[in-house]
C-alpha cells in the first residue's frame, strides 16, 4: 500500500538570524505541518546606519580639527 505525501502548508516568514551593521541576516518560510524549510531569503546588512555613523564621526573630527586650527592661530 502506497500513501501519497500531503502537500506542504506554507507558513509565515520567520527571522532566523537578524542582520547587523556588517553581516547579513536570514529568514525562512517553513511548512506548518512538518517544519521543512520551503524557502530562504537573505536579509541585507544595515549598512546605511553604518555609513551614517561613519559620516557623523568624520564630521565631528573635521569640526574638532578646524577648532584646533582656529585656536592655534589666535594664540
Amino acid at each position: 500500500m502506497v500513501i501519497d505525501k500531503l502537500p506542504h502548508t506554507e507558513g509565515d516568514w520567520e527571522v532566523v538570524q537578524k542582520p547587523t551593521l556588517i553581516k547579513t541576516g536570514l529568514k525562512v518560510k517553513k511548512c506548518t505541518i512538518c517544519g521543512e524549510v520551503l524557502e530562504e531569503k537573505v536579509i541585507p546588512a544595515n549598512t546605511t546606519l553604518l555609513y551614517i555613523i561613519i559620516s557623523s564621526g568624520v564630521a565631528v573630527l573635521v569640526i574638532i580639527a578646524l577648532g584646533i586650527i582656529t585656536y592655534k592661530r589666535k594664540h
